[in-house]
Formats: structure tokens, sequence, C-alpha cells
């Protein structure tokens, strides 16, 4: 099983890398899994915040990513 700071730290690395890849390089699968991890989930959440920082860091680049239709749907509470 992975210790949270071996996901946080590979998280982070994940965030960098986003910073200069090329969008049409990024997987949908790649995303969903991002966007799963960005999920709020109380037990991890310094997990979700990590991971939210990644989409952060993709949506700053203001350059559109590879994918037909919405990858996602409305918030719910």
């Amino acid at each position: 099983f992975y210790s949270c700071s071996s996901i946080l730290d590979l998280l982070d690395c994940v965030q960098h890398l986003v910073s200069w890849i090329r969008t049409e390089l990024i997987s949908e699968y790649f995303l969903m899994s991002i966007l799963d991890l960005s999920q709020w989930r109380p037990a991890h959440e310094p997990i979700s915040l990590v991971a939210l920082s990644v989409l952060n860091e993709l949506l700053y680049l203001q350059k559109p990513l590879p994918f037909e239709g919405p990858l996602m749907g409305g918030v719910t509470s």
C-alpha cells in the first residue's frame, strides 16, 4: 500500500510536468485520474488539494485539451 507522502510527491512532479507538456499528449485516462483524485475525501484531504493544484496548473496554460465532448458534468452536493 502506498503512503500518502509518496502520492503527494508524485502529484507534485505531475504538477511540474503539466506546466510544460504539450496538451495533445495528455490522455483522457490521465486527466480522469487526476479529476478522481481531486474529489474531496476527508480522509485524504492533502491528496485532493494537490490534485486540484495539478488541475489548476493544467487550466492555467489556457490551451485546448484533445478531447471531444465534456469530460465532467455539473457540481453536485
